[in-house]
């Protein structure tokens, strides 16, 4: 009459050593019907004792079947839930770092062109013909979206590779000093997923340092140290007051997001008129 997978749980109940008087415990287990059904039951077991000086031991079995459909229900729809917050997490996050960030390079691109129209036509087809190149592929990547398709930023392209073509197109399209340092044993230490985080992180703080920062040089480096994977972007931007930190940024709450995902400890410095550093730590552990 004991569903299977609930056997050693009733042996061990039936096992354990008589109650004493006053005491009350409680099971929950399957049966099986005669007619095959499974069903929850609960049963409590209480001991007292008879005006007589008697132990009595009072048994009672109520049918929970329905509660446990209830809770296996709720819990169901919690799980739906948890996955439908983590995917719109993903996909704002994907879509600020990768389409938003590419749309605001095509303005740029753009803008460039329309000064360059006078003085040098040429150069100002260059440009025209780059954005555009540029916009049909974020159209590829909003395609992307739509079919459900997860934007890969290394497409193909190890870290090292992936970490250069972005700063060479922030030094391309804003006319900034990039400079990259990407050591080989911090790079085998991190899994994929890693790498994939670290470099929305990467594009996000090397995007802060030309729009908030005003930077005119940025360095990126990751390095392995002692027992974690280092990775530090440094400008010598504006900066801001640490004691009075700029408001706080959907960018920002990304990077924040994404560290916390693989595990990292994110420190952000700055001091005015000197510049800022976005410093991440990836325990060697983790990695």
């Amino acid at each position: 009459m004991f569903h299977e997978d609930d056997k050693e749980t009733v042996a061990a109940c039936l096992s354990e050593s008589l109650l004493t008087p006053g005491q009350t415990r409680n099971w929950e287990f399957r049966k099986l019907r005669k007619d095959g059904r499974v069903i929850w039951v609960r049963e409590t077991v209480r001991v007292t004792q008879a005006p007589t000086g008697e132990t009595v031991v009072l048994v009672t079995c109520e049918d929970i079947t329905e509660r446990k459909r209830t809770e296996e229900a709720l819990r169901a729809s919690e799980q739906e839930l948890r996955h439908a917050f983590d995917e719109r997490e993903r996909i704002s996050q994907d879509l600020h770092d990768g389409v938003l960030q590419s749309l605001y390079a095509v303005g740029l691109q753009l803008d460039a062109a329309g000064r360059l129209l006078a003085t040098s036509p040429r150069q100002a087809k260059r440009e025209l013909r780059s954005a555009i190149s540029h916009l049909n592929r974020t159209i590829e990547d909003v395609r992307g979206f739509i079919t459900h398709l997860k934007l890969d930023p290394l497409q193909g392209l190890n870290f090292k590779q992936a970490i250069q073509t972005l700063v060479q197109a922030f030094q391309k399209f804003h006319g900034k000093q990039c400079r990259v340092s990407v050591s080989p044993a911090a790079v085998s230490r991190m899994t994929r997923q890693q790498s994939l985080h670290l470099l929305s992180i990467v594009r996000e703080a090397v995007s802060n340092s030309v729009r908030h920062g005003r930077a005119s040089e940025i360095r990126v480096a990751l390095r392995h140290q002692r027992k974690a994977v280092r990775l530090e972007v440094r400008d010598n931007g504006i900066g801001f007051d640490p004691e009075s930190p700029p408001r706080r940024g959907f960018g920002l709450g990304n990077m924040t997001a994404r560290w916390t995902k693989i595990g990292g400890r994110l420190n952000i410095l700055s001091q005015r008129k000197v510049g800022t550093r976005v410093v991440l730590e990836l325990p060697q552990e983790v990695s």
